[in-house]
């Protein structure tokens, strides 16, 4: 089928149209992906700056409980250190009372 000249240049004007219409919308396709891949690099960078941060912030939560149940043992070995020199004290007492009726009773007997 032979057409006439004025169609065949309408149809290689469509043709460079269409064409030039699917090399735009490519275009547009892969400027929206890399825009779209440039996006996911930020949120990619939040994230891990939020898992450092969330990191760091646990690593400071276990260091102060850790100082806590240090604190909670010290405070604990203070408290038996004090009842420990409470009851030297009581027995160095008891001791001295001890001895000094042992030595009141000597020198009152003559001993």
């Amino acid at each position: 089928v032979l057409r006439p000249p004025f169609l065949r240049l309408r149809s290689t004007a469509f043709g460079q149209w269409k064409t030039a219409l699917t090399v735009t919308s490519l275009e547009v396709s892969l400027k929206t992906l890399r825009d779209d891949h440039l996006e996911d690099q930020r949120l990619l960078l939040q994230l891990q700056h939020s898992l450092g941060e969330a990191q760091q912030s646990s690593r400071e939560m276990l260091a102060e409980a850790n100082l806590q149940t240090k604190l909670r043992v010290a405070e604990v070995k203070r408290r038996e250190n004090l009842e420990t020199e409470a009851a030297t004290i009581s027995l160095w007492k008891t001791l001295d009372t001890i001895f000094s009726k042992r030595r009141a009773f000597f020198l009152s007997s003559g001993l």
